[in-house]
């Protein structure tokens, strides 16, 4: 568990990496036990999904609130956060990068507080505004994309080209996830 300081100057460090500021991962820990720590970023951003949750359950139309939606919904929750570093440590093994993916991780997980409540801000706008919700969502996940790209560059070290690809890897492992999901919690619905 990390300490509430460690927290507060992870947390600082993570805005400053989400608005492209390099001296970001400077507020980040490095003993070898950081990596581990930063996976508490999983409690701190589950309220913003959460509550995205509810505004993709109404929208989607999925199954009534109950023990098997949340269950299902949770168990997704914890892939999304887990799939991808899996999937890169697997195969980072033989690459020029692997002993720097536990710094990737740990900068990536503690980024991704701040950018899931800024997913939900735009979420929750776009449901409000119409046209322009719709272009202030679009205009936030770019940032997060480009900022996911930007991650990967600075702590992986890798080409433009390598980095595009690891986003899109994870994206389609995102959404597989997502799918996956959806699809156990509308089939229910569905027979309702």
């Amino acid at each position: 568990m990390p300490t509430s300081a460690e927290i507060r100057q992870s947390l600082a460090g993570a805005w400053r990496i989400l608005t492209f500021r390099p001296d970001g991962f400077t507020l980040m820990a490095r003993d070898p036990g950081a990596v581990w720590r930063s996976f508490f970023a999983m409690l701190l951003a589950a309220p913003a999904f959460a509550i995205q949750l509810e505004t993709f359950r109404s929208d989607l139309e999925l199954e009534a609130a109950g023990l098997h939606f949340y269950g299902v919904w949770a168990l997704a929750y914890v892939i999304f956060w887990l799939a991808f570093p899996v999937l890169l440590l697997l195969l980072g093994e033989r690459q020029s990068f692997a002993p720097r993916i536990p710094f990737y991780l740990q900068a990536s997980n503690w980024a991704s507080v701040p950018a899931s409540y800024a997913k939900l801000l735009s979420t929750l706008i776009s449901d409000d505004q119409g046209g322009f919700g719709d272009f202030l969502d679009l205009a936030v996940i770019l940032w997060l994309l480009g900022n996911a790209w930007w991650i990967l560059r600075q702590t992986l070290k890798v080409g433009g080209g390598q980095a595009a690809a690891l986003v899109v890897l994870s994206e389609v492992v995102t959404y597989s996830v997502f799918l996956f999901a959806v699809s156990r919690t509308a089939l229910l619905g569905l027979g309702t």
